[in-house]
């Protein structure tokens, strides 16, 4: 029997899963080394000649630094976001405005006399929130970790309206809402691989998903439902996909979302439809987000000519 172990954090006012905590420790502490491992970038800035023609030369600039010192940044506030930790990503944020309003901005390093080296002020800012965060989710694991990982994933999945939602982003096309939930489970998992990564073989076509995550062979693919009529299109797809992905010894583990601009049908719905298409290993989920279509505003501004000319006749 499965035993499952939960401790309160008081940080974040939630009970958690000692799984999950152990997973966010591991995931910041991923970061955390990505940063550490700038400090090669900062220190061959004392060996390039442009940088040492500075007019200041305790003070320099690098625009790859800033770059991944950017990247590093994101990754921290997804993970803060969704971790429950609404403080520590204003936080971040807020040191990450003052660093761009510096002398020479996020890429900034300048020569430290009493520890006799180049650092980077924004870098050990975010050192700072992340190696924080740690300290709130060290413990180790209990569950399996096939099963934290699956219930990590469908939490995330249900929860892209909000992310949509929380980023003011009125998707019209599926690849926009593909484009945020690859950027969420990069972030969640070390192993996932998007849209053009994977390749099933066929006897005729190969077929190539949404993405996935490699350690638990499951298999993710979307569908931007923005009106009623396009679920039968929708269905179509997923019944294809089922069809493709029979027999897969890589992937045994699907994963059908719809996202939806009303609620055009439930979860129950299309799992049942999922059930008729004898889909074995899959499960479907439904949400419903943000989100408009091109071809309904064009529709919607034609009405709105005609009517005007009506009016002026």
């Amino acid at each position: 029997m499965l035993v499952r172990s939960w401790a309160f954090t008081p940080t974040t006012g939630m009970y958690l899963m000692n799984s999950d905590l152990s997973f966010f420790a591991r995931s910041f502490a991923r970061v955390r080394d990505d940063l550490l491992a700038l400090n090669s970038t900062i220190e061959a800035l004392v060996s390039d000649p442009d940088v040492l023609l500075n007019d200041n030369l305790n003070y320099f600039y690098s625009e790859d630094l800033e770059q991944k010192l950017r990247h590093a940044a994101r990754r921290a506030e997804i993970l803060f976001e969704l971790a429950g930790l609404p403080s520590r990503r204003k936080l971040l944020a807020k040191a990450i405005q003052k660093h761009e309003g510096s002398k020479k901005g996020l890429g900034e390093t300048y020569f430290l006399q009493e520890e006799h080296a180049f650092v980077s002020p924004a870098q050990q800012s975010i050192l700072d929130q992340v190696t924080a965060a740690m300290d709130v989710f060290s413990v180790s694991a209990q569950d399996s970790v096939w099963e934290y990982k699956r219930r990590r994933l469908e939490e995330c999945l249900a929860s892209l309206p909000h992310h949509v939602f929380k980023r003011g982003l009125e998707p019209t096309s599926e690849r926009e809402v593909q484009e945020l939930l690859d950027e969420l489970l990069g972030v969640l998992f070390v192993d996932y691989l998007p849209e053009g990564k994977i390749n099933i073989a066929g006897a005729y076509q190969n077929w190539k998903p949404d993405g996935g995550i490699r350690s638990i062979k499951t298999l993710v693919e979307l569908k931007f439902v923005a009106t009623e009529r396009e679920l039968a299109r929708a269905a179509e797809g997923i019944a294809a996909d089922v069809g493709g992905y029979r027999g897969s010894g890589d992937w045994t583990s699907f994963i059908s979302v719809f996202y939806m601009t009303g609620a055009y049908t439930t979860a129950a719905r299309l799992n049942e439809e999922l059930s008729r298409f004898k889909a074995e290993g899959w499960i479907g989920i439904a949400v419903v987000g943000r989100g408009r279509t091109e071809k309904r505003e064009k529709t919607t501004a034609k009405k709105t000519t005609a009517n005007t000319k009506k009016k002026k006749k």
